[in-house]
């Protein structure tokens, strides 16, 4: 392809800019340097434009000598100063705040501390001066080094964790046990932390896989004749284990625990004092299945009503309890006055009689939440939906409903749910996992309930 020559009078005359000539007065001085060992050679002279020679040029640093394996490297043509260069350096924030970011790393990895302690001997002294960042201990065959992190957590609280986790590697995506557990080396875990019961903060129990005695191991030392034991700075407790046939009731931490406020308990009988479960708030309660019928009803409704500051209750049936007829005689309604949250959740094909003798017995009037989940995701409503909506109490100040599976009729569902005036917010999910988000109005517009509209 050619291409259009332009005319004489067009061609703009050939200049040089300052630049330019910087750098190509770098690049000389640079290569005559290289040549001076050179007797041979003489320096060439660059003869400028007289332009250029009249006007003031500000003068470049002199050329740094580079190395060998630096030649393919740019060379800067201007050097900017030292503190130009220096960026802001996370050492430069106070070690208050430097100090409260490693607290918060430790919370998701409990490995973190002893990874910043290794990076540089500054770090290494913040983390060895906060007592805080070591409090995380999760048992395992490494006795050594928990019992050196408890001693570098000084006199702070401590949160126990021993769990038989499975995870879900990111690679190949497939689900990873942590640790195998049985009876001995659970009691030989435990025993790293056991002498310290009255600093434990939080105490976490996971068991995913059965092994006789289990219990038995990890709280023989909490469930101790001593008369002096207690758990004053308990604060969170967490028992799992689904798979335990052990019937036995625990007394835990010889009936004292005055900062208790959050329990979940799951495969595990407890002897519930209001010394311990007196003050809590939050419980995530599934029944260990080893009282069915009218005791397993009495036995809640019991636990409830030692606890009645609880504001987010959440109860389970696991679906290994057998049907028995139910009688409603001798049980008396128990009163929640500060109750926000209720979660009722079933995992069997329909609702459990104690589950729905244990709902339409409870006095909530600050309920503002209730959420009925279906871990079975039925695409029927449940048999028993319409005895539940029957015999429960209309909670007035009710402003948000949750509805999975086959706790969802519509016919039933539309009449209950129209005589709650404040309902701001109703979600619906099918057995296929579809959410329909509903709102509705202050105030019914027809005898039948509120209009809804899809949010979206």
């Amino acid at each position: 392809m050619s291409f259009p020559k332009m005319k004489r009078s067009e061609r703009r005359p050939l200049s040089l800019t300052r630049s330019f000539f910087n750098f190509v007065k770098l690049d000389f001085s640079f290569d005559s340097k290289r040549r001076s060992s050179s007797k041979t050679e003489t320096k060439p002279k660059m003869r400028l434009p007289s332009e250029f020679m009249s006007k003031p040029m500000s003068k470049s640093p002199p050329p740094r000598s580079r190395k060998s394996s630096e030649i393919s490297r740019p060379y800067p043509i201007h050097h900017s100063s030292r503190k130009a260069q220096i960026s802001r350096r996370i050492s430069a924030l106070p070690p208050e705040l430097l100090a409260h970011i490693f607290v918060l790393g430790s919370e998701d990895d409990s490995m973190f501390p002893v990874t910043v302690s290794h990076v540089c001997s500054s770090w290494r002294w913040l983390t060895l001066s906060t007592p805080s960042l070591w409090r995380r201990v999760c048992l395992d065959d490494r006795t050594d080094m928990w019992k050196e992190r408890i001693r570098r957590a000084k006199a702070c609280s401590l949160d126990i964790q021993l769990s038989s986790r499975i995870y879900r590697d990111v690679e190949s995506g497939r689900l990873v046990r942590h640790q195998v557990l049985d009876f001995y080396n659970v009691h030989w875990y435990m025993h790293v932390a056991n002498p310290w019961i009255h600093r434990w903060r939080t105490l976490e129990i996971v068991f995913h896989d059965y092994a006789p005695w289990l219990w038995n191991a990890a709280l023989a030392e909490c469930c101790s004749k001593y008369p002096y034991l207690s758990a004053p700075a308990l604060e969170e407790l967490v028992l799992f284990h689904p798979h335990n046939d052990d019937t036995k009731e625990f007394l835990l931490f010889g009936g004292r625990a005055p900062r208790l406020r959050r329990v979940a308990l799951n495969g595990i009988r407890l002897l519930w004092l209001p010394s311990l479960f007196g003050n809590i708030t939050v419980l995530d309660y599934t029944h260990h299945g080893f009282t069915v019928g009218s005791t397993a009803v009495i036995e809640i409704l019991s636990m409830l009503g030692v606890s009645n500051r609880l504001s987010e209750l959440r109860i389970t049936f696991p679906s290994r309890m057998r049907p028995v007829p139910v009688s409603s005689t001798n049980l008396y309604p128990v009163s929640l006055p500060y109750l926000s949250r209720l979660i009722l959740r079933v995992q069997t094909a329909d609702i459990p009689v104690e589950l729905l003798l244990v709902s339409t017995h409870l006095t909530v009037p600050s309920l503002r939440s209730l959420h009925l989940l279906d871990d079975t995701r039925a695409l029927s409503s449940f048999p028993g939906l319409h005895a539940f909506l029957r015999t429960f109490r209309k909670p007035e100040r009710l402003a948000s409903l949750r509805v999975e599976g086959g706790w969802y009729d519509f016919r039933l569902m539309r009449k209950w749910v129209g005589r709650l005036s404040g309902l701001a917010r109703f979600v619906v999910k099918d057995g296929l996992g579809r959410e329909r988000v509903l709102v509705g109005g202050v105030r019914p517009r027809t005898a039948s309930g509120p209009a809804y509209r899809r949010e979206g």
